[in-house]
């Protein structure tokens, strides 16, 4: 739409400033501006303008004074955010911290699809023959039932029989491990890119020490396609201090998660602890998250932790409790329940 000829062109942004705006006209220049292109409030320049004769805009102040001492309040545009698309898995980076070039194809790729002196993943597929495929597809012995697995709880385990043998001490004990080691043993690990998107009668949960959030909330970001598939995330030692972050609890916001439930660490100094809860838009609507707290006594246990309702769940009468939690190594573990 163009301006009329009557309209005023602000000297710094080059945009009209509108009647009811207040107008600072520098006698220097010639030239009108917003009050925020000059740093001030429309109070400010309203008592700029009827209280002082004579007023100078920053621009000319910075090119009169000696060594530009004025430019550090001269309004800038805001940086542009990061934004690079890994030429690897073709995902997005959001800080110029998670990404590498690759030396054979000068491309920018993440951290983790970078193999050092090798290249990316990419290039590695194409140029090292049988890169993508496995010791197991190699030998055939992918689905066999003999394929050893290490389990470090048990001393017949035929990689606890190379070198020394364990001594009298240990296979006494060992008894005392063959709960953990049956754990072990019958645990169904997955990589994360296998996991299947929860089904309507289930409630998927994922927790996860993430060891300061707010390092690794770019990461997250990066991978929602694999975290959306769950339906609670429960982090824990997050080192995150609401009061902290430069723009509260939008720095934590994520993709197709209602706003984050956040409990600062105990410790003031925010190092250590700390408790945060996502809930995907798809269980409930924000309104039936319910928070409380069972006033625990912290002198009398060693952990931290954090109870969440989610009334409807799912589109269901039921209510589901959850409860995030953590203990630090050197705490008590006898104190911690």
């Amino acid at each position: 739409m163009p301006m009329s000829s009557s309209s005023i062109i602000c000297g710094f942004c080059r945009t009209r400033i509108p009647k009811a705006t207040p107008k600072l006209r520098c006698d220097l220049c010639d030239n009108n501006f917003h009050p925020k292109c000059q740093s001030h409030s429309k109070t400010e320049a309203k008592r700029t303008i009827h209280y002082q004769p004579s007023w100078l805009c920053l621009q000319c102040i910075s090119e009169t004074l000696p060594v530009n001492c004025c430019n550090n309040s001269t309004p800038t545009a805001a940086a542009p955010k990061f934004k690079s698309r890994c030429h690897s898995c073709a995902g997005w980076s959001y800080s110029p911290n998670n990404v590498k070039i690759c030396p054979w194809c000068d491309k920018t790729v993440h951290k983790k699809c970078f193999n050092g002196d090798l290249g990316c993943s990419s290039c590695c597929s194409n140029m090292i023959p049988g890169w993508l495929i496995s010791t197991h597809e190699l030998n055939g012995t992918y689905n066999s039932s003999k394929m050893p697995s290490f389990n470090p709880y048990n001393h017949t385990d035929i990689m606890n029989l190379i070198g020394d043998n364990l001594d009298d001490k240990f296979l006494s004990e060992n008894e005392n491990y063959s709960d953990i080691s049956e754990i072990l043993a019958s645990c169904k690990y997955q990589r994360p890119i296998n996991v299947k998107t929860s089904a309507p009668n289930e409630l998927k949960v994922l927790s996860l020490n993430i060891r300061s959030l707010v390092k690794n909330i770019s990461l997250i970001r990066e991978e929602i396609e694999i975290f959306s598939k769950f339906d609670v995330l429960c982090f824990n030692e997050t080192n995150c201090t609401l009061e902290k972050l430069p723009n509260g609890i939008r720095d934590l916001e994520i993709d197709f998660f209602h706003e984050p439930i956040v409990q600062n660490p105990f410790r003031t100094s925010g190092k250590g602890g700390g408790l945060v809860i996502y809930v995907n838009k798809r269980v409930c609507s924000s309104d039936k998250l319910d928070t409380f707290d069972p006033k625990l006594d912290r002198s009398d246990t060693s952990g931290e932790f954090q109870f969440l309702k989610i009334h409807n769940c799912k589109n269901t009468n039921k209510t589901k409790l959850l409860v995030n939690f953590y203990r630090s190594p050197s705490n008590n573990p006898k104190k911690f329940l």
